[in-house]
């Protein structure tokens, strides 16, 4: 929740450590509405790769984080996979946006977490 501050909640199930499977239920906070979604677990390499990819859309979407050493730090790739046609093409612009901006407001996060 640190990295996300639009996060209120996560669960995991089955209960237990992320594994290969395992999905992750969220409730956030966007605009004063509260959302519920899910992703499931689809590629986990500890300290090198995971992925999720949304459940129970009709046009799902694949997130792959990859960790990679550099030097004495990490270097972290995000790359999104959608199916062509998910958001109308004149959306297009503004929706890249607003994930652009949620993505950079995670790295700011994950960098003040880090710096601590």
């Amino acid at each position: 929740k640190a990295m996300q501050p639009s996060l209120l909640d996560v669960k995991v199930t089955p209960p237990g450590p992320v594994a290969l499977g395992s999905m992750l239920h969220y409730t956030s906070e966007y605009a004063g509405k509260k959302y519920e979604s899910a992703v499931q677990v689809s590629a986990y390499e500890l300290n090198k790769k995971w992925a999720t990819k949304t459940t129970g859309v009709p046009k799902p979407m694949e997130t792959v984080y990859v960790f990679e050493p550099v030097g004495a730090g990490t270097k972290l790739t995000i790359s999104t996979e959608l199916i062509p046609g998910s958001f109308p093409a004149a959306a297009e612009g503004a929706i890249k946006a607003q994930w652009q901006k949620t993505f950079d407001e995670t790295f700011v996060h994950l960098k003040q977490m880090a710096e601590k």
